[in-house]
């Protein structure tokens, strides 16, 4: 757990690069410089792209996750395991476009009543989802080689980095708005190739056809692999993405612009346990492949206490900043509207940070298609929910949906892990946190009593408090010894502060 809460620390930092990127994009230059419903095509075009690339990929990252170890011959070049699964992208674009040809007029007719100025640019999302399942392929051909750092800082940093310069030259008038949008597909062709470039300076990008030397048994092994991961991979973008389609499709596309700066908000909290969890993908293949179930066993415990405590901690953050957040936005008129979206979809996350690494684990096991048939299940569960709670409720009623589907799966994996595997955790460790947790929560309640007009003063109160309950929240951890990683990560700190003093 020591190496992987280190890289994840490191995939941190550039998860959290990107989220600082990210924050200034979507909060405050995406909402200066378009118009909400502007903002929401540009969002869509991406998120909808992101969602055909699960499909079109075939399930070739997944397939790497998994079956790398059973490949790794350097001699070799890994049998060639690469330039194979680099042609499921191209078949699966084949179908995409084979269905989006047959169904377009459909496709139109869905969002043109409410979101007419969306049509037009439909056609976008195609070739972005193609390069983004090359991406995910040579990100998950990096991460087998336990190299996750430089695709991460180019997926969350770079990427929004032209993305801003994109919009601000838009906002000056300098371009119009479907060059801004083709400008969008050139920025994933510009990190695509250093990725490429990455992989070749590193000497694993093997792309020689004549390598390819897959026994018929394992051939065929990946591809039934692929063929049911597939649809658990569409299905959770489709969980993730479809709502604002539905949003735009039932009430329009401000209203989607609302919902998507709130879900952006409320994704925040995920950024350090998908470091921790990226990382952990490789050891926990090697470990199923070994049959080493003390470490696996090991990994799990100690990744459900440390996640515990963090979402215990981001829910408090969230719950006590999210209105000031949201007051001080561009257009905080509309955007203000998503603050119990925002805490009613991070409540659910957090549930689901807090119960450990169920997913992977269900995902390297024997007892991956239990995944795929839950996600189908939350598939269609999210679809009909957003259909019966949006006409109630309105965009809330999305994020209601979100957020029952989430502890619905949550809880689900959870009572399927311990019916399988039998882990014990420390069932009174987690009761002394969860009333740390409460206590903290407590005094949030009382250092949020005072308010500012001001937004500078406000953003200071913001910053003082949180790292004021930061503080006290390690602190308390650290005393009762509730994560050895924590305690060593503190100690050492310590050490170094000494040292500097003494010096």
């Amino acid at each position: 757990m020591g190496v992987i809460i280190r890289q994840g620390f490191r995939n941190s930092l550039g998860l959290y690069l990107g989220v600082f990127l990210g924050a200034i994009n979507t909060l405050f230059i995406s909402t200066f410089f378009l118009s909400s419903e502007e903002l929401a095509i540009s969002r869509l075009l991406i998120e909808n792209s992101l969602v055909i690339s699960a499909f079109a990929h075939l399930g070739a990252p997944h397939i790497l996750d998994r079956f790398f170890a059973r490949f790794k011959k350097n001699e070799t070049q890994n049998n060639g395991l690469l330039v194979y699964l680099l042609m499921f992208p191209h078949i699966g674009m084949i179908l995409v476009l084979t269905v989006y040809f047959i169904f377009k007029q459909d496709i139109n007719l869905y969002f043109v009543q409410k979101s007419p100025d969306f049509v037009p640019f439909l056609w976008l999302s195609l070739p972005m989802a193609y390069l983004w399942s090359i991406f995910v392929i040579l990100e998950a051909h990096l991460r087998s080689y336990k190299s996750t750092f430089f695709p991460t800082i180019l997926r969350e940093s770079v990427f929004r980095i032209f993305n801003i310069l994109t919009i601000i030259v838009y906002g000056l008038k300098l371009i119009n708005f479907q060059t801004f949008l083709l400008l969008q597909v050139v920025s994933i062709i510009a990190i695509l190739l250093f990725l490429i470039g990455y992989v070749k300076k590193n000497n694993v990008l093997f792309l020689d056809i004549k390598n390819i030397h897959i026994d018929k048994d394992l051939r065929n092994e990946t591809i039934r692999f692929g063929s049911i991961v597939i649809f658990g991979g569409l299905g959770a973008s489709l969980i993730l993405f479809i709502d604002r389609n539905i949003i735009a499709h039932k009430i329009g596309t401000q209203a989607a612009a609302i919902f998507i700066i709130s879900t952006y908000l409320s994704s925040i909290i995920e950024i350090p346990t998908k470091a921790v969890k990226q990382i952990s993908m490789p050891f926990l293949s090697e470990y199923f492949i070994k049959s080493d179930f003390v470490n696996i066993e090991n990994l799990y415990k100690k990744a459900s206490v440390n996640f515990f405590l963090l979402a215990g901690f981001m829910f408090i953050i969230v719950f006590f900043n999210i209105g000031d957040v949201l007051s001080i936005l561009p257009k905080s008129e509309i955007y203000k509207e998503g603050k119990w979206i925002v805490i009613i979809i991070t409540g659910g996350k957090c549930l689901e940070i807090a119960l450990g690494l169920n997913n992977e684990l269900i995902a390297f096991s024997k007892y991956y298609k239990f995944n795929t048939y839950l996600i189908l299940i939350m598939m269609v569960l999210i679809i009909a929910l957003n259909y019966l709670l949006i006409p109630i409720y309105g965009v809330l009623g999305s994020a209601i949906a979100t957020a029952i589907i989430t502890i619905f799966s949550s809880v689900t994996r959870l009572i399927y892990v311990k019916a399988k595997f039998n882990f014990e955790n420390n069932e009174a460790r987690f009761l002394y946190m969860t009333f740390l947790i409460v206590f903290v929560f407590i005094l949030a309640l009382f250092l949020n009593f005072i308010h500012f007009d001001n937004r500078i003063m406000m953003v200071v109160y913001m910053i003082f408090k949180s790292v004021l309950l930061f503080i006290i929240f390690v602190y308390f951890c650290y005393r009762f010894k509730f994560s050895v990683e924590l305690n060593a990560f503190v100690s050492q700190l310590i050490l170094n502060l000494k040292k500097l003093k003494g010096i």
